[in-house]
């Protein structure tokens, strides 16, 4: 019996068939089970990486800072001690994708990365992308699943779905298995 994690496959799919083929890009998927990263190359994945996060209660307060505005009409109030876990969280974060750009860059020295994709639910701490964008000196952006998908109007302007946009890779990369990009 052999078991096969989908999400990397699936992240791989998407990527390839929104933003293209050709170059180099490094997909983040940050959500509860840690952080996954895959390079891939030329729409193939190169290297694939899975880290657990060293603290067992980001979930529980990434949870509470990310959900609870969509689920009631009051904002989440973070606390000193809170934003205090959170600058701990994004550290451990930015530590974990600089080693793995490093990891990537001392493998292969021709390849030029067109960026760094981020997706799953937990890519979306504020702040998150422009640290590690600062840190690494190249382009960090929110994955765009629909990037050459089209989606209704009234959709794309709902603000749940562009919240919910980044966590939606994996399933769009399942979901169009086997399309080739426009």
């Amino acid at each position: 019996v052999r078991f096969v994690d989908v999400d990397i496959l699936a992240l791989v799919n998407m990527v390839a068939y929104n933003y293209g083929d050709e170059g180099t890009w490094i997909i983040v998927h940050l959500g509860p089970a840690g952080i996954l990263s895959v390079i891939m190359e030329a729409g193939d994945p190169v290297n694939i990486r899975q880290v657990s996060y060293e603290a067992e209660w980001y979930g529980g307060l990434l949870d509470r800072m990310l959900l609870a505005p969509e689920t009631s009409d009051e904002t989440y109030k973070i606390g000193a001690s809170e934003t205090l876990l959170l600058k701990q969280f994004v550290e451990e974060t930015t530590d974990q994708v600089l080693e793995i750009v490093k990891h990537f860059s001392d493998m292969s020295e021709k390849a030029v990365v067109s960026g760094v994709l981020l997706s799953g639910g937990y890519s979306r701490v504020e702040g998150l992308p422009a640290r590690l964008a600062d840190v690494l000196k190249m382009s960090v952006s929110l994955v765009d699943p629909f990037k050459k998908i089209t989606v209704p109007p009234a959709m794309q302007q709902d603000s749940r779905f562009q919240k919910a946009s980044p966590l939606l890779g994996v399933a769009v990369g399942v979901a169009i298995r086997g399309v080739r990009a426009p």
